[in-house]
């Protein structure tokens, strides 16, 4: 199967090729609803390769979906029209890869544990470029592992951070406003200020 989603709005085309879905075990029958379904989907998003696979007891009295996502190579800078950036904050290149396993309780009281997330999130060969187009952040690989977390609630638990080759330009105009990633006044003192500073003290200059 395929998709294509032609978004005019911000000038994005998605695609979705070679999709499968499969699905077994489904079952609503009293003897059969507590047998887990199976889900298995296999797809291609703007070229890269996508899975997921789960396992769920929808009819049950338990109903909570358990399963595996996985994503590698996906470009991020096919999604830079969906975020709002500064002007002088522009990704140049970038992949994205997750392996997740995810779990969705159907059941919860709670709209912030509804959805749990654990496993590793990557992303690999990212750079950065100011309004110039001069380089100013680049990394060779960014990897994070994830311990359960509800990101509806607003956390994500982080376990540890692995970064491999990290570079950033960073600078001062005459101003004292920082070259990148924004314009901002970070302290330069004033000529008022200065000169305070460098005036004698009152007093004798020397002591014999």
């Amino acid at each position: 199967g395929a998709l294509e989603f032609d978004d005019q709005y911000v000038g994005k085309v998605t695609q979705i090729s070679d999709l499968s879905l499969l699905l077994q075990e489904l079952s609503n029958r009293d003897d059969r609803k507590s047998i887990p379904a199976k889900l298995d989907v296999r797809l291609n998003l703007d070229g890269h390769p996508a899975t997921l696979a789960a396992v769920s007891t929808p009819f049950a009295d338990s109903r909570v979906l358990k399963g595996q996502a996985t994503l590698a190579g996906l470009p991020i800078v096919g999604f830079l029209p969906y975020l709002t950036l500064p002007d002088d904050i522009r990704p140049r290149s970038g992949v994205l890869d997750f392996q997740l396993g995810v779990t969705l309780n159907a059941d919860s009281p709670e709209l912030i544990s509804l959805l749990e997330l654990q496993g590793k999130v990557g992303v690999n060969e990212f750079s950065v470029i100011d309004g110039t187009g001069h380089e100013r952040l680049s990394v060779a690989s960014l990897a994070l592992a994830l311990e359960p977390s509800k990101p509806l609630g607003g956390a994500l638990h982080v376990s540890s951070i692995a970064l491999d080759r990290p570079r950033i330009s960073l600078g001062r105009q005459a101003d004292g406003k920082l070259l990148w990633p924004a314009p901002l006044a970070i302290g330069k003192p004033d000529h008022e200020a200065k000169a305070a500073t460098a005036a004698p003290l009152s007093g004798p200059k020397s002591l014999r």
